[in-house]
């Protein structure tokens, strides 16, 4: 078995007015318990995704979480945070 971590994601500040963000409910620092990066930023996705009405002649929304430039993803040392399961830690009311 994988040894899990703690990832915090963070939107980065100056792209918070991309497109793809229309597919996120959620837009602020987020604490994940994953095996890696990847799974965090998937996670992620999964936990915040809305879904996003198709405009013609605009650019379809991706979840922003998958995308490295729109959203920083740091592994983390946090000795409280039990690393049982992979799972979204914070923001709480999302948990």
């Amino acid at each position: 078995m994988d040894e899990l971590k703690v990832f915090e994601l963070s939107p980065v500040e100056d792209r918070r007015d991309n497109h793809n963000w229309k597919a996120s409910i959620y837009k602020g620092k987020a604490t994940f318990v994953a095996k890696d990066e990847r799974q965090a930023r998937m996670l992620a996705g999964r936990s915040f995704a809305c879904a996003v009405a198709l405009v013609p002649g605009e650019p379809m929304a991706a979840n922003p979480w998958s995308i490295k430039g729109l959203v920083s993803c740091i592994e983390v040392e946090d000795i409280f945070i039990e690393k049982d399961n992979a799972r979204l830690v914070y923001p709480a009311e999302y948990v």
